[in-house]
């Protein structure tokens, strides 16, 4: 192997590397992401299902202290008084 062959094999090396370790510091991002995602997911889970489990004492309650009746917001579902 000549001087020039072994100069571009070094090269190659160093960029290859190079490469590598941003490919590591992408990974530990998407893997951050791919957490606080979940993390998300999670707290959206539990909102969704607290506002289920009030919804309807909350208007119950509203329409009682109330003089024009509120329409429940209903998702997938009838409510009838």
């Amino acid at each position: 192997m000549n001087k020039e062959e072994t100069e571009n094999t070094k090269s190659l090396h160093e960029r290859l590397d190079l490469v590598l370790l941003r490919l590591d510091v992408i990974e530990k991002k998407l893997n951050d992401v791919c957490q606080s995602t979940n993390n998300m997911d999670s707290h959206i889970s539990f909102i969704d299902n607290l506002y289920d489990s009030i919804v309807e004492p909350l208007y119950y309650i509203l329409n009682k202290v109330s003089f024009n009746k509120i329409s429940l917001p209903v998702k997938n579902k009838t409510i009838t008084n």
